[in-house]
């Protein structure tokens, strides 16, 4: 059987390839027939689930984890529900939302289960990022390939479904690195609100827009007012 990998066109993708292999391989364990040497109709699907996973970058701490179980503040169950009624729906107004609270609320849990629904459809792409994979790439020095930025750019305008977490000025020690960060970015999130493309951001901060300044953070102020905000309470129930 051929071993599935995430697309290497993709300059965000980092999901180790043992990760995918090992899933793939607890797949093959349970649904292969060896007689026949083939899957089971349940062990494809779930094969092209992880493919579809692997490629959007979604971490691989959420992949088996669901929104079923979920103890934490209800707002975001209620935002989940909103956005997963109906992906089609979702995709066709834009719907997106800022998540904003403290550390381990579920903020990510959510944007990751939002973003499976949408790639197990098979309809639509998704990818996730941290605010650091966009700096790290997008604001690096001219050592990086200009195609790579290229695409990186062409990938967070267009992609269906988008997760930005850890958006946090704590990522931008300088006033320098915020404002390139912001001219790199403002367009994206333009672009994506005036074309209507769900966009999600999970912040710590209670206000995302506060860490710019000038005209950049008139700008962010703007756009967010076209975003949801849910204010996420609660404790940290990672441990």
């Amino acid at each position: 059987m051929e071993i599935l990998t995430y697309s290497e066109t993709n300059p965000f993708c980092g999901i180790p390839q043992k990760k995918i292999n090992n899933a793939i391989e607890d797949i093959k364990n349970v649904h292969l027939n060896p007689k026949t040497g083939k899957l089971s109709a349940d062990g494809a699907t779930l094969l092209e689930i992880i493919h579809r996973y692997a490629n959007a970058n979604l971490p691989v701490d959420y992949w088996f984890l669901e929104m079923d179980k979920f103890e934490g503040d209800q707002s975001l169950v209620k935002a989940y529900n909103k956005c997963t009624a109906s992906i089609k729906d979702s995709y066709n107004k834009g719907m997106s939302f800022c998540f904003a609270g403290s550390h381990g609320l579920g903020k990510t849990l959510t944007s990751a289960c939002i973003l499976k629904r949408a790639v197990e459809t098979g309809k639509y792409t998704a990818l996730y990022v941290n605010l650091t994979d966009i700096i790290n790439l997008m604001a690096s020095s001219s050592s990086v390939d200009q195609e790579i930025k290229s695409e990186a750019r062409r990938l967070l305008l267009s992609v269906d479904f988008l997760v930005i977490d850890e958006f946090d000025p704590r990522f931008m020690s300088t006033d320098n690195a915020t404002d390139l960060f912001g001219r790199l970015f403002e367009p994206v999130l333009r672009s994506r609100i005036q074309n209507q493309l769900p966009t999600i951001l999970c912040t710590n901060s209670t206000e995302p827009d506060s860490f710019f300044n000038g005209a950049l953070k008139q700008s962010f102020k703007s756009l967010m007012k076209k975003i949801e905000t849910v204010n996420v309470l609660g404790v940290d129930f990672r441990k």
